[in-house]
């Protein structure tokens, strides 16, 4: 079982956090696109925690994942092919859905530092400062293609909505300077958390999972019992099916 899948270079990313390899341990996997089945090649190793792994690098040298415990501690982790994986982010806060900018220069990310789960960016390999670019909660980052924007989410649990944001950023030298959220559209949208549970394509298209709002009534009138069966002396039917000594 493979819970998501990220192209890399000529190869794929499987992220096996499920059960990439009935026989061999949970974790992130990499595979040729033409070498058929199997698990392909473990890349976490000698990591402790559960490895999800959520985006490449432009140059498809690098993958970013997530790496979390038993104790819900979430940090961000970069593999490089060459080098090996390390870490990017390991704080006492929760860091989750890294995302390389489109030039491979910055990371947008999720953190709970501000006491709620908002988007910030940092530059890539670093050292600089953090930029919040989401105002009142924010999650699920993913760059335009240009550069420009950042896309994010915005979930709310009461009436079970999702709301999703564009910010403008521009580049001042080194610095990231966003713009104000603009809401673009929101509803019943469906959730794949930990993973980013929508796409942007090159034309600014969304592609999201879209709720059925009679899905619950349906499956209860899939699933409801057509008959009842009553079985009487069962005790008896049962001891002359398999008797005992």
């Amino acid at each position: 079982d493979v819970a998501a899948a990220h192209v890399l270079e000529d190869a794929v990313v499987l992220d096996g956090t499920i059960r990439a390899d009935p026989e061999g341990p949970p974790g992130v996997y990499v595979k040729a696109l033409d070498s058929g089945t199997g698990p392909g090649e473990r890349l976490a190793t000698g990591w402790e925690g559960v490895q999800m792994p959520s985006c490449r690098s432009p140059d498809g040298r690098r993958l970013a994942f997530v790496v979390y415990s038993a104790d819900l501690d979430f940090d961000i982790w970069v593999h490089d092919r060459e080098t090996g994986g390390a870490p990017f982010l390991r704080t006492r806060f929760a860091e989750g859905f890294p995302e390389f900018s489109p030039d491979g220069r910055r990371l947008a990310y999720t953190s709970t530092e501000s006491g709620r789960v908002e988007v910030y960016v940092r530059p890539f390999p670093g050292p600089g400062r953090p930029v919040q670019v989401s105002t009142n909660g924010g999650s699920e980052p993913r760059w335009s293609r240009d550069g420009r924007e950042i896309f994010y989410s915005r979930r709310d649990p009461a009436s079970r909505t999702t709301e999703y944001y564009a910010v403008p950023v521009e580049e001042d030298g080194d610095d990231l300077r966003p713009g104000v959220p603009n809401r673009l559209f929101g509803g019943r949208y469906g959730s794949t958390i930990p993973l980013r549970s929508y796409d942007v394509g090159p034309d600014g298209v969304f592609l999201l999972i879209k709720l059925d709002p009679d899905y619950r009534a349906r499956i209860r009138e899939a699933t409801a019992p057509t008959r009842i069966e009553l079985v009487q002396n069962w005790f008896e039917d049962l001891r002359a099916r398999v008797p005992v000594d």
